[in-house]
């Protein structure tokens, strides 16, 4: 009997030690599960929804590191996407692609226009007309008046190949212009579906920080031994590609007495899309300097960030659906739903 139990408890253990293995295999590498917190991206996804997030789409990650075993796919625009919010990775986001690498983004007189195509709107039809209905003045809370879904209209926009819901203002009063932003490579730049409640990318640039590095400036003619002094703040740059280059200021003053000199520099623009991969910067402005001098970076010019931008190794996976939705939770157990107020028509929907 004593053989029989010590064996039920040694082969429970072990059951369950792999059950909880397998699990957490499933949570690092395929899916996980997540609860939206406000309501930035109402009508798509309501306060209290509970969703899946496919986590292996767009490729594996090494264990424990924001870094990418695999990489299969990439976020597209349109994509609603979970990822670390850039100037604190501890924090986690969910928000809607609207630019990729080398996009460029603006909002003017109420459009969206991306690489100078307007984001085309129009009245939500079909199922996406059916997102308003699950709405109520609750989701609007600090509005003026009591009617606070009455200040916002439906629309329904095409990105990507991909269409989906957004709310805006009817007054327009919160409304912004801005960009053009040219997206960095590796970054994406995210917007809220609740265009006028959801901070994004339109609000987190001010931490942003210029790349820098040397570069070595060399005598054209190898014979001369003139001194030459390169004042500081003097100006170089990348050849121009598709109608774009990046500039860098020497940020100290050097004097030339053999062949070359290594001066640092730093990036006019902030942000990852002024780095320069090595001998990419061959450009000098100064034009007594040109007559004598040539340029170039021997190693990568790096370091820039821009938090306005989500970098690649901080997505965490694509939303997949809703699989279990409530209006509140449990007075004494707000980790749970009330299953009083659940939103059963919302169970197992799929994220637009």
């Amino acid at each position: 009997m004593q053989k029989e139990k010590k064996r039920f408890w040694s082969e429970g253990a072990g059951s369950f030690a792999i059950a909880i293995g397998i699990a957490l295999i499933i949570r690092w590498a395929f899916m996980e599960a997540y609860v939206i917190p406000s309501g930035s991206m109402l009508p798509t996804l309501l306060i209290n929804d509970h969703i899946f997030v496919n986590k292996v789409v767009y490729g594996i990650r090494v264990p424990f590191t924001t870094d990418w075993f695999a990489e299969f796919a990439h976020p597209q625009r349109g994509d609603v996407i979970v990822f670390r919010y850039p100037s604190d990775p501890n924090l986690y986001y969910i928000k809607r692609v609207i630019g990729i690498p080398e996009d460029e983004v603006l909002y003017e007189n109420e459009n969206l226009y991306v690489n100078q195509q307007l984001v085309e709107r129009e009245v939500p039809v079909g199922p996406l007309k059916a997102e308003w209905d699950w709405l109520s003045d609750a989701d609007f809370v600090g509005e003026i008046g009591a009617n606070g879904l009455n200040n916002y209209t439906h629309w329904q926009e095409s990105l990507g190949g991909k269409k989906y819901s957004v709310l805006l203002r009817r007054d327009g009063s919160k409304q912004l212009e801005f960009g053009p932003y040219q997206v960095p490579p590796r970054h994406y730049f995210v917007m809220g579906d609740n265009r006028d409640n959801s901070q994004d990318s339109r609000f987190w640039a001010s931490d942003a920080v210029s790349a820098h590095g040397f570069i070595q400036f060399k005598r054209k003619d190898t014979r001369s031994n003139e001194f030459i002094t390169i004042p500081e703040g003097t100006i170089v740059g990348t050849q121009e590609v598709m109608g774009r280059s990046y500039r860098y200021k020497t940020t100290q003053e050097a004097k030339l007495t053999g062949s070359s000199v290594p001066v640092s520099v730093m990036a006019l623009e902030a942000g990852p899309q002024s780095h320069a991969e090595p001998h990419k910067v061959e450009v000098i402005e100064t034009e007594a300097l040109k007559e004598v001098l040539i340029v170039t970076n021997e190693l990568p010019i790096v370091g820039g960030k821009d938090y306005r931008f989500v970098p690649r190794e901080y997505v965490v996976g694509r939303a997949m659906f809703v699989w279990l939705s409530c209006e509140d939770k449990l007075p004494l157990f707000t980790f749970l739903c009330n299953p009083l107020t659940l939103r059963w028509g919302r169970f197992f929907h799929d994220i637009n």
